[in-house]
C-alpha cells in the first residue's frame, strides 16, 4: 500500500492531525460538521458530568437512546471482529471512574444501536468509489449487484458532502450498513501513519490480511490505475509482490 499511495504522491501522515483512528472526534468530523448518515452518537463522559451520579446512567441512556445502544471506547481497532465492539457489560462505576481521571476528554461513547441485515466494507479513494472493491464485512459471499450498485451510490453521495480537506490524498474503508430505513455508515477507516493507537502504518484489512488480501491489493492497484494516470510497478523481490502480481496477471487475462 506504500507504494501505491507513493505511486500518487500522497503523504501517509496528512491525516493524523484529524485523529480520525479516535471515533469520538470522526463522528464529530464527520457526522457534526460534514453531515453524513452515522449513528447517533454522544460522550459518555459527558452524561457522567451531567448526571453526577453513575446510579442513574442505565436510566439516562434508556430514556435518551430508546431504540438500544453500544458503548465503545474511543480509541480501538478490530472490535467488530472479535465481536467486542459493546462494552455496556462494563460494570457502571468503572465508566465513572474513567470519567472522573479523563480530565474533559471521551474515553468511551455511547451509540444508538444499528439494526442492520448487512454489513458491508466500500473502499474510495479521493473522490472515486474503487470498482470491484466492496466486500461483505464478514464472510466471503457473494453481494447482489442491485445491492452492490445501491451502496456504492450511498457511498458516492456521502463522498461528495466531504470537504477537499479530508478527500485529497485519502484512502478510506467506509463500513456501511444496511438497514429497513437505509443505508448508514457505521465507521470510517483511514489510511496512513497512526501516531499514536496501535501505532504504525494502518490501512484496511481487507489489504492486509486473511487468505484473499493479496487478490484484493491486485483489485485495488488495478482501480488505481484506471482511475490516474500512474502505473505501479511493485517489482518481484519477495514473496507478497510475486504472489499480488500474479493475481493482476490472473486478472487482465480474464477481461480479455
Amino acid at each position: 500500500m506504500r507504494v501505491v499511495l507513493g505511486a500518487l504522491a500522497f503523504d501517509e501522515h496528512r491525516l493524523v492531525d484529524y485523529r480520525l483512528d479516535d471515533k469520538w472526534s470522526a463522528h464529530r468530523v464527520f457526522a457534526e460538521q460534514c453531515g453524513l448518515s452515522l449513528p447517533r452518537t454522544a460522550g459518555l463522559n459527558s452524561y457522567f458530568r451531567r448526571i453526577r451520579t453513575a446510579d442513574h446512567l442505565v436510566s439516562a441512556l434508556a430514556a435518551d437512546f430508546g431504540e438500544g445502544y453500544v458503548i465503545k471506547p474511543v480509541l480501538g481497532a478490530g472490535s467488530g471482529d472479535r465481536g467486542a465492539y459493546d462494552h455496556r457489560g462494563v460494570e457502571v462505576r468503572e465508566f465513572a471512574t474513567l470519567a472522573a481521571a479523563a480530565d474533559g476528554a471521551e474515553t468511551y461513547i455511547v451509540q444508538e444501536r444499528v439494526v442492520m441485515s448487512d454489513e458491508l466494507r466500500v473502499h474510495t479513494i479521493e473522490r472515486h468509489v474503487l470498482p470491484r472493491m466492496t466486500f461483505p464485512r464478514y464472510g466471503t459471499r457473494s453481494i447482489d449487484p442491485g445491492v452492490r450498485t445501491a451502496l456504492e451510490g450511498f457511498a458516492s453521495e456521502q463522498l461528495a458532502r466531504l470537504p477537499d480537506e479530508l478527500i485529497a490524498g485519502a484512502l478510506y474503508g467506509w463500513d456501511i450498513a444496511l438497514t429497513a430505513q437505509g443505508c448508514v455508515v457505521i465507521e470510517i477507516n483511514a489510511t496512513g501513519f497512526h501516531p499514536v493507537w496501535c501505532r504504525g502504518y494502518q490501512t484496511t484489512g481487507f489489504v492486509q490480511e486473511g487468505p484473499d488480501a493479496d487478490a484484493n491489493l491486485a483489485l485495488l492497484i488495478d482501480a488505481v490505475e484506471e482511475l490516474y494516470p500512474v502505473r505501479i510497478d511493485l517489482g518481484a523481490d519477495d514473496g507478497l509482490l510475486t504472489r499480488v502480481n500474479a493475481h493482476r496477471i490472473r486478472g487482465k487475462e480474464k477481461t480479455r
